[in-house]
């Protein structure tokens, strides 16, 4: 049996593997159009449904957490709405700041974006879990964080962890089985990461 995870606007696949193909824990998340970010944090692309963290150093009534809209935007106060679809993560700082100082508020507001809930990134669990099904990425969510998810693997996988990042271009509507020999596949041991290996526990953005 294989179990497998897999996420996807990183869109990276992970699973907890067992003896035989046939059956399998997968967890895909899809979403976005940034297909394997390789970059820091600041290149993630922004969307729909995405929660963001903004802090404006000083200015607590501008600081909070804003969801973007299907429409690939959000509510700002005092500039309104702020179209962030499609962007990076400091493209929004930026985005945001020139609104503010464009339209007289501030001279040099100090403005960061992370973002709080992937929510354009959905990560699908099935098979070797206690509870699969579809989950939100969260934050820079781990192998060991997404497994936890859904109630970690069932006595019956193996220690086999598997992180696949689809082809460029692809957009998966569900998880999907890793190819042979494959340059887009890291296989890794869940037993070492128990031993303290935590090197091993993988980012599913990365």
């Amino acid at each position: 049996m294989d179990s497998e995870l897999m996420t996807s606007h990183t869109r990276s696949l992970l699973a907890a593997s067992f003896v035989a193909a046939l059956f399998s824990v997968a967890v895909a998340a899809q979403g976005g159009a940034q297909t394997r970010p390789s970059g820091p944090a600041a290149d993630y692309i922004v969307g729909a449904q995405d929660v963001l963290t903004i802090t404006c150093y000083d200015q607590a009534d501008l600081s909070g957490k804003f969801t973007v809209e299907t429409d690939g935007t959000f509510s700002y106060p005092l500039i309104g709405r702020v179209k962030v679809g499609g962007l990076t993560l400091r493209q929004v700082e930026s985005e945001v700041k020139t609104r503010l100082v464009g339209d007289g508020y501030f001279r040099n507001p100090q403005i960061t974006v992370s973002v709080d809930t992937y929510k354009s990134q959905k990560v699908f669990v099935v098979g070797e879990v206690r509870t699969p099904g579809t989950y939100a990425l969260s934050g820079d969510m781990n192998l060991v964080e997404a497994l936890a998810r859904a109630g970690s693997t069932l006595p019956t996988a193996s220690g086999e962890a598997i992180v696949v990042h689809p082809e460029a271009g692809q957009t998966p509507s569900g998880p999907t089985l890793p190819t042979e020999d494959s340059d887009n596949v890291v296989r890794i041991d869940l037993r070492d990461l128990q031993n303290g290996a935590f090197s091993q526990n993988a980012m599913l953005r990365d």
